[in-house]
């Protein structure tokens, strides 16, 4: 019953699309640069008192290593030599992190942050991550596109820093913040959602955390992005001027986006987006119906044939397949088989994708974009 919602839902959506005539496929895999459970905790995680294993991000997650990003897009190269065409892959970057030192010296009054580059460094003794992407962004086989400066609700930690919370206290002590919701449910905004406000403070905050993330973005990578994906899909429309202004102009996300309403009295709204269409502010939207991501599952075996029958909905549809693909499927810090064995699905899948439809084109976010604002 699942997989039938899940195809009905992709139809529904596409009633509401424009149409390509192409088979494309396009992956769009969020998180990269943002840490989420450090390495070699180990024992620590007991002491919170919370089943944090209970949640893949735990389980799984952490930040990439120069081994993981040399491994996923070797995997790509060698896929584009296989299948005899570019297989690209978007990666959404969060720019920065919280500098946890700075903040504390602050007595959590103040966030501070580095860029994604010196927590390579801190972690690996390396940027050499960095130059890997570079390269392939170079050969037009990754592309770097924008998920905010950081990866947090940073006002609001910092409130509950200074309040006392004991669990966040802890987590802060090992150099994290993002406890799933499942394990430690918290009132308020949503502690990993950057842009979920609560105010005009909130909505400042976050209108400069966009502007210094694209600046960041373009001193890293050497170009502005034009797409972007808010983190945990919440985002207040009122800040679309500000992505407009600073050269964004593709929205990616799900088939609805949870609004941000400053009036909490009132129940979170969430508005259906159309693929391909403009916003009332003028955003071209990319809607993602179709998701691959083994590490969430215990048979990791089944994403495949559940992503290719979503792909084989959307191009009946006349939909572009994009495929959400989250980068806790391809790093091995935690579990070096999470990695391994999702690099193999990855490439069955799309060789797979190939054998079925020889005539697919892999494409990347902006590639779709500017070819729905054609249409």
């Amino acid at each position: 019953m699942t997989s039938i919602r899940r195809r009905l839902s992709i139809a529904q959506t596409a009633l509401f699309s424009k149409r390509i005539k192409k088979k494309v496929v396009v992956f769009e895999s969020d998180d990269w640069g943002s840490i989420r459970t450090p390495l070699d905790i180990g024992d620590e995680f007991k002491s919170f008192n919370l089943n944090l294993h209970k949640n893949p991000y735990h389980r799984f997650d952490t930040l990439e290593s120069p081994t993981d990003i040399d491994n996923l897009l070797t995997t790509i190269e060698n896929l584009s030599s296989a299948v005899g065409r570019k297989v690209k892959i978007t990666l959404n970057y969060v720019l920065a992190n919280p500098d946890f030192d700075k903040i504390k010296t602050s007595n959590y009054t103040q966030y501070f942050y580095e860029s994604f580059p010196t927590t390579y460094d801190r972690y690996y003794g390396s940027t050499v991550g960095l130059d890997y992407v570079l390269k392939a962004t170079e050969n037009q086989l990754s592309l770097p596109q924008f998920h905010g400066r950081e990866h947090v609700h940073a006002p609001y930690w910092l409130e509950k820093l200074r309040s006392g919370d004991k669990v966040l206290s802890k987590a802060f002590d090992l150099g994290f913040w993002g406890l799933g919701s499942d394990v430690y449910n918290l009132p308020g905004p949503k502690l990993q959602a950057t842009f979920d406000a609560r105010n005009e403070s909130d909505l400042n905050f976050a209108h400069n955390s966009i502007t210094e993330g694209v600046m960041l973005h373009k001193d890293l990578f050497g170009f502005k992005p034009k797409s972007f994906i808010p983190n945990n899909y919440t985002w207040p429309t009122t800040l679309d001027g500000v992505l407009l202004d600073n050269g964004i102009e593709f929205l990616q996300g799900m088939k609805k986006m949870a609004n941000v309403n400053l009036n909490k009295e009132e129940k979170r709204s969430y508005a259906l987006r159309r693929a391909g269409y403009k916003t009332k502010s003028g955003l071209i939207n990319i809607v993602r119906n179709s998701s691959f991501e083994p590490s969430f599952y215990r048979d990791r075996e089944k994403e495949i044939a559940k992503c290719l029958s979503e792909i084989r909905t959307a191009f009946f549809c006349k939909q572009p397949a994009v495929i959400s693909t989250h980068r806790i499927n391809y790093v091995g810090g935690l579990s070096e088989q999470n990695r391994i064995q999702n690099l193999k699905l990855f490439s069955r899948l799309v060789k797979t994708i190939v054998k079925e439809w020889p005539e697919v084109e892999f494409w990347n976010s902006v590639d779709l974009g500017e070819n729905y604002r054609k249409i």
